[in-house]
């Protein structure tokens, strides 16, 4: 409830088109977003659809908690009884491990009014958690030099012939 307060003090959170919670249950990550303008809530996930069991107690569990503490934090007063459940069509996953990428990359792309803006499959996620490390590592907001140096110096050459001397040893 803190991090609903705090969002809403930054911009009303009436004013969003758009909020999405990233969520987690039983280790898998999925997307619950509350769309404020088209009036939907949405259901981003790379394994469930709207007629698995998961996905019929997370929606539930999650909409009631998302209307309580909207209106528990003094937010607007909305009608979303009058809001539809809807559960895009995305991308799916092959593996077992991929739920956390594609729910960082379904927040990156999704548009409710381009319903082909996902132009990836689950074999770009290799390069999704390569680019989200970069992108991570080198963001001007990580403060650790000395861990960028690291990779920015890294002398593959060195790390090979170290690699090779304990393999030998």
């Amino acid at each position: 409830m803190k991090s609903f307060k705090g969002a809403s003090l930054a911009r009303p959170l009436h004013l969003a088109e758009r909020l999405y919670f990233p969520s987690i249950m039983n280790l898998h990550w999925f997307i619950f977003a509350v769309d404020l303008k088209c009036r939907n809530f949405l259901f981003l996930d790379s394994i469930y659809g709207k007629n698995d069991s998961f996905q019929i107690i997370a929606s539930e569990l999650l909409i009631k908690n998302f209307k309580i503490i909207w209106h528990e934090t003094g937010q607007k007063i909305i009608n979303f009884n009058k809001f539809e459940k809807l559960y895009p069509n995305v991308p799916k996953q092959k593996g077992g491990n991929n739920c956390g990428i594609h729910s960082m990359k379904m927040m990156e792309l999704y548009c409710p009014r381009n319903p082909t803006a996902y132009a990836y499959s689950d074999e770009d996620v290799p390069y999704f958690r390569i680019r989200y490390a970069i992108d991570n590592l080198f963001s001007k907001h990580n403060t650790e030099d000395s861990v960028k140096k690291l990779v920015t110096n890294f002398d593959l050459k060195s790390y090979k012939e170290k690699r090779q001397a304990i393999t030998i040893e």
